[in-house]
C-alpha cells in the first residue's frame, strides 16, 4: 500500500481482515467493489481451473502425489499506480492506495491462473496436475515422474522469485521436493 494523493483517486476497494485459524494469522482480502460493479461478470473468462470433483478422481487414479501452495500468491502481482488509483481505502484516518492485485477482484484469478498456466507449461509425462490458482498436486503412478514434474514446477518458481509455502525456492533440492511425495494423502483444496 501506498500513501494516497486524494484528488487523483478513482474508486474505493473494502479492506477486511479475516482469520485463518490453521495458520495462526489473520488474512487480508481487498474486495475492489466499484471496479467488480463497472466490470461485470460478463467480463471474465473461465479460467479452467481444476474441480474438486476432477482432482479427486485423479489422485484416486495415482499411487502418490506432491501438492505445493504459492505463498501470498495474489501479494506477489503488482498492480500499476493507474489500475492503484481505483483501490483506495481508508486506514487510522489516513488514506491509502492498493498496489497488489486484489483476490476478491474479479479478474484476479484470471490473471492468477494465467501466470499458473504459464509456470506449468512444460512436459509432465505420465504424471496428472491439477491446479486451482496457487495450489497445484503433481498425481502419478510413477513417484519418479511426479517428483521430475514438482522440482521442475518450482526451478520455475525459483526463477521467477515465486515463493512455496512447503519449500523454500531459494535453496530446496530435488531431495527436498522428493520428500513432499505422498502416498497415503493428498491434500489439495482443502480435501
Amino acid at each position: 500500500v501506498l500513501p494516497a494523493d486524494f484528488h487523483l483517486l478513482k474508486g474505493t476497494i473494502h479492506v477486511f481482515p479475516v482469520p485463518e485459524d490453521s495458520k495462526s494469522r489473520f488474512r487480508v482480502i481487498k474486495h475492489p467493489r466499484d471496479y467488480n460493479i463497472t466490470h461485470g461478470s460478463d467480463t471474465v473468462r473461465h479460467c479452467g481451473n481444476s474441480t474438486r470433483r476432477s482432482a479427486r478422481h485423479a489422485v484416486l487414479r495415482a499411487r502418490g502425489a506432491i501438492c505445493l501452495d504459492i505463498q501470498a500468491y495474489f501479494d506477489l502481482i503488482p498492480l500499476s499506480l493507474a489500475a492503484s488509483r481505483h483501490q483506495a481505502f481508508a486506514a487510522d484516518g489516513r488514506v491509502f492506495i492498493n498496489r497488489r492485485l486484489p483476490m476478491g477482484g474479479r479478474h484476479s484469478t484470471q490473471i492468477a491462473t494465467a501466470i499458473t498456466r504459464v509456470l506449468l507449461a512444460f512436459s509432465h509425462e505420465n504424471v496428472t496436475v491439477d491446479f486451482a490458482t496457487d495450489n497445484i498436486r503433481f498425481a502419478s503412478m510413477d513417484r519418479e515422474a511426479a517428483v521430475t514434474a514438482a522440482w521442475t514446477f518450482v526451478l520455475r518458481c525459483r526463477e521467477a522469485g515465486i515463493p512455496l509455502n512447503e519449500l523454500d525456492v531459494t535453496s530446496c533440492t530435488r531431495d527436498d521436493v522428493a520428500a513432499l511425495w505422498n502416498s497415503e494423502s493428498s491434500d489439495f483444496l482443502g480435501e
